[in-house]
C-alpha cells in the first residue's frame, strides 16, 4: 500500500529531532503514532495512521510503503535525501532515531 504523505510526515518529523538533538535537546528517541491502523477516539475507523494497513473485514495486515521505509532508517541508522544533506552524520553520532 502506498503512503508517500506517511513517509513525508514521518521525514519531516524526524528532520525536526535532529535539528532539536543539533540545538542541545536531550531526546532519546522518536516512535510512530501507531504500528497498526487502528479505531481514533475522535474519528473512529476513517482515519489510518499506522504503518501496517489493517483490513476490518479479514484483519489481514500488509505492511505499507511507510512500514519499509521506516524499517530502513531504523536499520541504517538514518536516511539520505537533498532536504538535509547532514542527517546521515547526525544520525551516525548517536541521535537514535528508531524504535
Amino acid at each position: 500500500m502506498h503512503d508517500p504523505k506517511r513517509i513525508a510526515f514521518i521525514r519531516d518529523h524526524l528532520i525536526h529531532c535532529l535539528r532539536a538533538i543539533q540545538g542541545g535537546a536531550d531526546l532519546r528517541g522518536y516512535y510512530v503514532w501507531s504500528l497498526m491502523d487502528n479505531f481514533e477516539w475522535g474519528l473512529g475507523y476513517s482515519q489510518r495512521f499506522g504503518l501496517v494497513h489493517v483490513d476490518y473485514q479479514s484483519f489481514r495486515r500488509t505492511p505499507k510503503d511507510s512500514f519499509a521505509w521506516y524499517r530502513a532508517v531504523c536499520r541504517d541508522g538514518g536516511f539520505d535525501g537533498p532536504e538535509l544533506p547532514e542527517l546521515r552524520s547526525g544520525f551516525e553520532e548517536g541521535a537514535a532515531m528508531g524504535g
